[in-house]
């Protein structure tokens, strides 16, 4: 997994602390300096995050009420299953058409991007594995509000309330630099058309 980094002037301030403690200076001089901002929320879920959130979709598709609702949960859980394989926005992968997938190839074709730029995104065994479940519709009985309500009933009942449906193209980005892919080929997967937004989305300085 990617880490964040830790504030210099925090470390500082904890280094000279433990100086002041041992009796080695009278007084911290980082003391009076001002404190660097609280470190920025993670954006990106771990491995242990990822079990327990497909856990609770996998209760709600074997708790469902009827077939309509099974199908749904099931659809839900390979529209996030598929978001973290390929790490496209919400609505790219609910725009999703049959024609834009080269299945032999491996690669879909995305029209509707949010750079308003085709992009061609190759798809891993897992992605292919996953669309072919599909049917014609793809993704599109979703939409983007109804996508992210029930990603956010999902985590709640995963315990965890920190993340959000944006926060799987977090965790494939993070995942593929931590597996050392190159910050240039992740940025061109992602669709980003500035190399500092893919250095955001990672939390890598």
């Amino acid at each position: 997994t990617c880490a964040l980094p830790i504030s210099r002037d925090r470390a500082l301030h904890a280094v000279f602390n433990v100086a002041k403690k041992w009796g080695y200076i009278e007084e911290n001089p980082f003391s009076a300096v001002t404190k660097a901002k609280a470190q920025e929320k993670r954006l990106f879920m771990t491995e242990d995050e990822i079990r327990r959130l497909m856990t609770a979709i996998d209760d709600d598709v074997a708790n469902a009420r009827n077939k309509v609702s099974r199908r749904s949960h099931e659809l839900f859980r390979n529209y996030v299953r598929f978001l973290l394989n390929t790490g496209l926005r919400r609505d790219e992968a609910i725009s999703l058409r049959i024609k834009d997938i080269d299945f032999k190839h491996e690669v879909i074709f995305l029209n509707k991007t949010k750079n308003k730029e085709m992009r061609a995104v190759p798809i891993n065994r897992m992605a292919k594995e996953i669309l072919q479940q599909l049917g014609d519709k793809v993704f599109q009985e979703l939409n983007n509000s109804l996508a992210t309500h029930k990603f956010m009933q999902v985590a709640k009942k995963a315990g965890l309330t920190d993340f959000k449906l944006h926060s799987l193209r977090h965790t494939f980005a993070c995942d593929l630099l931590s597996r050392g892919v190159d910050i240039y080929t992740v940025s061109k997967l992602l669709g980003h058309s500035d190399l500092k937004t893919t250095m955001i989305y990672a939390k890598v300085v």
